[in-house]
């Protein structure tokens, strides 16, 4: 009988389970995997994989005293049971116990054992949480899924699952979108098996949430601290972003072409003359931090672009003496303080940006698509060269760590600040240290780049955690990443190459020379800054009469307050609320939203009251007190950002006429 071949529409065959009763192997296994592909891809092919490579687990069944079946494996030690034989769900519940409801908003499941502690704690949770589990032991696992029917709780979309080979870029790509909840209180919860069997994994993916949940520490500090500070620079800079150059015209300009991103780290003295060389720096695209572009010049390299997005007006330093750089382009975002746009002696361009747009309305320039900006220059550089269309990208200066004891490359512009304090007594080399020792806290040494260890602290992990993630999209794209820094930290999904040898495989020596678009120098759009200046004085009268509209909503909340238990007095005071919040969903939405986006406080005050709220399943007069002490938060802080915006669009109208000369 001739052989015949598989239908290729057909669906995968799922890899035979381990042994288990006939009757679950043949429903349960099946339906269980396909919930896994369906809602846990990557999980699910790591599964899968270690059910072709590793040796198979065998488990035992038996019901327990309570009714629940219990499984009991073989290991060197004797049988151990994976749960309760008196009653294993009890034992479940149990261990939830030490998760507090009005706060925890994240459980880390460390072993998953039967399966009865992931739907346990996705109900605790109440949908207003994560739960994230992480099975070191997946053999164990898929014998237990072949014997237990977990498809209800593998669709919850609260879960997340990760395996022994998960890495800290996916860690971060599926859990930063969840960054309050695990900055909100996360709770570890071990299962005994697993810890007895497996303690070095769970140590190793407890730190990978550790260094994740203060990455997105970080970075909501960072966004709640620097909201109204940040609007205040998009206000001052908002004429130039209305009305000036655009990076529009940089997509894909450099598509097939080799980037080399450039950070000020301590390494770049090794290799940056590196890129003077004529034949290699007319074929590569050199994108600069702004903390690297002096270093850069005192070595004969002018890049095509400089980075900027930093708040801080100390910036204007980095520009201080330097000559005309009429062929390099400052790319910078648009919050940045407005003194880096004043000081660069070149081109500049903003990146697009939702917040911009909010308040320049249609006076912005067309069809901008932002480029991502991440957490530093650095991460800024790397998504302009994503956004050029670069087919790789090198790394130089990127330490990420203290490599040879050092904070930053000799030259920068920092040590020109420091120059007034230098003494006998105190040397570069001191001044380097201390301000390494600044962050003694958090210090800690990682592998490095090049093998063995480099010292780092908690600011340069976070921006670990984000240049991974990155580069692993990167790589799923095609993009080549190169770390060429030869020094620093080692970073996942980045080759590790000196500078030289990758300059020489990468560059074609005979390919002709880069030609990037470069702005003209004919200043801001007339026609647009006149269409600003009306856009923000009507945004000023709505942002005006919204916050009219919060006092009035705070009035009534508080009545409403008094009479809680008057349902009769409640519903008359609600319903005066309707007309308030209709106004603020139609003709006052664009000022809404423009003040949301400095009221990140109270944005984040609000989740977590509304997740308090749910977790504790409150009811009846309580749960009213409750939503009632939330929303009278909630107008405050959107009042008190009422006030900031008004401040801030007063700035607007003040810079916007002052590019129209009046």
């Amino acid at each position: 009988m001739p052989a015949v071949s598989p239908d290729p529409a057909a669906p995968p065959v799922p890899p035979a389970p381990p042994a288990a009763d006939a009757a679950d192997a043949a429903g349960v296994w099946p339906a269980n995997l396909a919930a896994l592909r369906r809602h846990h891809r990557a999980f699910a092919a790591e599964l899968e994989a270690a059910i072709e490579d590793q040796e198979p687990v065998s488990l035992a069944w038996e019901a327990s005293r309570a009714g629940p079946r219990v499984a009991t494996r073989s290991t060197p030690c004797g049988p151990l049971a994976l749960g309760s034989r008196f009653d294993p769900a009890l034992e479940a519940a149990r261990a939830l116990a030490p998760i507090d409801d009005g706060e925890a908003a994240a459980v880390v499941l460390l072993g998953l054992g039967l399966g009865l502690t992931a739907p346990a704690a996705l109900r605790r949770m109440a949908g207003q949480g994560r739960v994230i589990g992480f099975e070191p032991d997946l053999p164990q696992l898929a014998a237990v899924l072949a014997g237990v029917d977990a498809t209800a709780w593998l669709a919850d979309p609260g879960l997340h699952l990760f395996g022994p080979a998960a890495s800290n870029a996916e860690l971060t790509a599926a859990l930063e979108p969840h960054g309050v909840e695990l900055t909100q209180g996360t709770r570890l919860i071990t299962h005994p098996v697993a810890r007895r069997l497996h303690g070095e994994a769970l140590g190793a993916f407890s730190e990978k949430i550790a260094g994740l949940t203060s990455f997105c520490r970080t970075s909501l500090a960072t966004a709640m601290v620097h909201a109204a500070k940040t609007q205040r620079n998009l206000a001052r800079n908002l004429a130039v972003y209305a009305a000036g150059a655009t990076t529009q015209p940089l997509r894909g300009a450099a598509s097939g072409r080799v980037a080399v991103c450039v950070a000020a780290g301590p390494s770049l003295a090794k290799n940056a003359h590196l890129l003077a060389d004529a034949a290699v720096r007319e074929r590569v695209v050199v994108i600069a931090a702004q903390t690297a572009l002096r270093p850069l010049l005192d070595r004969g390299v002018a890049p095509d672009f400089v980075t900027a997005l930093d708040h801080s007006a100390a910036c204007a330093r980095f520009y201080e003496d330097l000559p005309p750089l009429p062929g390099v382009t400052l790319v910078a975002e648009a919050a940045c303080h407005p003194v880096i746009l004043e000081s660069f002696p070149g081109p500049v361009r903003l990146t697009g940006s939702d917040a911009a747009e909010a308040m320049a309305g249609e006076a912005s320039a067309p069809a901008r698509e932002p480029i991502p900006p991440g957490s530093t220059v650095a991460h800024l550089s790397v998504s302009l060269a994503r956004f050029l269309g670069c087919s790789a990208v090198v790394l130089v200066g990127q330490d990420l760590g203290f490599t040879d004891g050092l904070y930053y490359c000799p030259g920068t512009a920092v040590h020109r600040v420091w120059d007034a304090e230098l003494s006998p007594w105190n040397t570069l080399e001191m001044m380097e240290w201390q301000r390494i020792a600044r962050m003694r806290g958090t210090l800690e040494r990682r592998p490095a780049a090049g093998g063995g260890a480099c010292l780092t602290d908690g600011q340069m992990t976070a921006y670990l955690q984000q240049f991974e993630r990155d580069f692993a999209a990167m790589r799923r794209a095609g993009v080549r990443v190169v770390d060429a820094t030869e020094g620093g930290l080692a970073k996942e999904h980045a080759e590790v190459a000196p500078l030289r040898e990758t300059l020489a495989e990468l560059v074609d020596p005979a390919a002709t020379p880069v030609r990037l678009p470069v702005p003209d120098a004919e200043g801001l759009d007339a026609g647009r800054l006149r269409t600003l200046d009306r856009h923000v004085e009507a945004l000023r009268a709505e942002v005006a009469e919204l916050r009219r509209v919060c006092g009035a909503g705070a009035a009534l909340l508080e009545r409403m307050a008094a009479c809680v238990e008057d349902p009769a007095a409640l519903a008359r005071e609600n319903a005066k609320l309707a007309p308030l919040q209709a106004r603020v969903r139609g003709e006052l939405s664009a000022a809404h939203d423009l003040v949301g986006r400095v009221n990140v406080t109270g944005a984040v005050r609000r989740r977590r009251a509304d997740g308090r709220i749910k977790r504790a399943r409150l009811a009846g007069v309580a749960k009213l007190k409750a939503e009632l002490d939330r929303d009278r938060d909630n107008l405050d802080w959107l009042g008190q950002a009422c006030d900031a915006t008004l401040a801030t669009l007063g700035v607007a109208a003040d810079a916007v006429r002052r590019g129209r000369g009046s």
